[in-house]
């Protein structure tokens, strides 16, 4: 009897743990979805009773749906964002009962990595130039001849903008090297008039003086532009940025067509912001 006694109690034991992981299991609740997250944080405003600020936000997209959802950089579990990296997660979306204390009412949890590829900042070079002079057709001519290097060329800068390299229509490199910014100025701050045969069709947000540093021939080339940064329009709380990368080549037609009566020469170009993905 005792060993029928002990036979029963350890069935009863195992079926009774078999029960509590069942159990276990079936409360494992959740959504398992594929979700897009940007390579860039988003900045928004966030009002409390306590508190305004503006707060950096990863934005993602869940796979299959067009719900795009704005959370904290560290409210995935197990998941380290690193801006400038786009990713693929599989991620658990479980509910609270009650919202968390940063006022979040889902839990996320990283299941998987599926990819991850750094993005890089490319700039589509749209080129623009604008001519007085009596010979204006001689000018123009020789702007085009002079330029053809940027038409259908981009900017790849690095994340930090201390490096620059050229690109062809094709995408093949023409030209790199380093990059200086000296800091912004006031609006007020007064411009070469050759400047207002072109003026942006954007608001102004501010100026700027970028040099850039290239090596020819065992030779440091250093090529200044003046640049206007101004005010994407339609980009609501989250602001964007356009370059405009100006050249005042006034005096250079003068001396270079002295009889062609030069009053004002301008080369502009104007970047359209796209991008790079590197697996």
């Amino acid at each position: 009897m005792r060993t029928k006694e002990r036979f029963g109690i350890l069935l009863l034991f195992l079926y009774t743990f078999c029960f509590i992981s069942c159990s276990d299991d079936d409360n494992v609740v959740g959504e398992i979805v594929v979700m897009s997250i940007s390579s860039k944080l988003v900045w928004v405003e966030v009002v409390t009773s306590t508190e305004h600020k503006v707060q950096g936000m990863i934005e993602c997209t869940i796979k299959d749906s067009n719900e795009k959802l704005r959370i904290l950089p560290n409210q995935i579990e197990g998941f380290e964002y690193q801006s400038g990296y786009e990713y693929k997660l599989r991620v658990r979306i479980t509910p609270f009962d009650n919202p968390s204390s940063n006022g979040s009412t889902e839990r996320y949890e990283l299941i998987e990595i599926i990819s991850q590829n750094k993005i890089v900042p490319l700039f589509n070079i749209q080129l623009m130039y604008a001519v007085d002079a009596e010979q204006k057709d001689i000018i123009e001519n020789d702007l085009k001849n002079n330029s053809s290097f940027f038409v259908g060329g981009s900017y790849l800068f690095n994340y930090e903008l201390t490096a620059w390299t050229l690109l062809d229509a094709n995408n093949v490199p023409i030209e790199s090297g380093t990059l200086q910014r000296k800091s912004n100025f006031p609006l007020e701050t007064p411009l070469p008039a050759s400047y207002q045969l072109l003026q942006p069709d954007e608001q102004i947000a501010t100026y700027a003086i970028w040099f850039f540093s290239s090596i020819s021939r065992s030779e440091q080339i250093v090529h200044p532009y003046d640049v206007i940064i101004t005010l994407m329009p339609g980009g609501g709380r989250d602001p964007y940025y356009r370059l405009w990368f100006y050249e005042d080549l006034t005096n250079y037609y003068k001396t270079k067509f002295p009889n062609a009566g030069v009053k004002g020469v301008v080369r502009v170009q104007r970047l359209n912001n796209s991008q790079f993905t590197i697996s």
